[in-house]
């Protein structure tokens, strides 16, 4: 009666060999997954080539350039001007602008953002040329944009080019309006940047004679009293 125990533990062991089979049926569901990746992405393919050989033509109809010589239309691709460039023009606020304003504009390199500003800006008696000089020398349209923001001006385009080339800044306009100097003429403010006047300066001489002109201030500057 003794070995018939040792039989019946050993008949347990065969019970984990039946539950090998399952273990493949996994493996089979992760088939399919393959397939179906690679059959999406050549869809979009054929639609692509078509947005870009039209799209400068239909900027220009959008711009309302529709009626061009195709000699005018090779010029202004020839020039490097966009379909973007074209829409950004007919967005700037300066009307319709013949195909050599265009070209001209794309040659110097101004953008329709800066044409946009600048016009908002609200320099006096503004030209398309002088938006071209304006951009090569480096005015910003957002200090002109402050310094009449302030109450100076409103400037010429020739006024704004003479002070970013003398690197003027709207601390000083600011400063000239905090010591009641609002009225001060442009070659005047030039003077005041030039000698190096302050803030600090406009004060001290305001306290010691509140009826002080600009130039009497200068005066004072230039001979090291303030």
């Amino acid at each position: 009666e003794t070995p018939q125990p040792a039989l019946a533990a050993r008949t347990p062991s065969p019970e984990p060999a039946a539950a090998a089979p399952e273990a493949p049926r996994p493996a089979v569901r992760s088939a399919p997954f393959q397939s179906p990746a690679p059959a999406a992405t050549p869809r979009p393919g054929p639609a692509s080539p078509a947005v870009p050989r039209g799209s400068f033509l239909a900027a220009l109809v959008a711009a309302g350039y529709g009626n061009l010589s195709v000699d005018e239309i090779i010029n202004l691709k020839n020039a490097g001007v966009t379909a973007q460039f074209l829409t950004g023009i007919n967005q700037a606020g300066w009307g319709k602008l013949s195909p050599q304003e265009i070209i001209d504009l794309s040659n110097r390199g101004v953008n329709p953002e800066y044409i946009r500003k600048i016009k908002e800006a609200g320099i006096r008696d503004l030209t398309l040329k002088d938006v071209m000089d304006m951009a090569s020398l480096g005015v910003r349209s957002e200090t002109i944009q402050e310094i009449h923001a302030l109450g100076f001006g409103p400037y010429t385009a020739k006024q704004a080019i003479q002070f970013a080339q003398f690197g003027l800044r709207t601390d000083l306009f600011r400063a000239l309006k905090d010591a009641g100097l609002g009225n001060t003429a442009p070659g005047d403010i030039v003077e005041a940047h030039t000698v190096g006047l302050t803030a600090r300066d406009l004060r001290e001489a305001k306290q010691y004679g509140p009826n002080l002109t600009l130039k009497q201030i200068l005066k004072l500057k230039m001979a090291g009293v303030i």
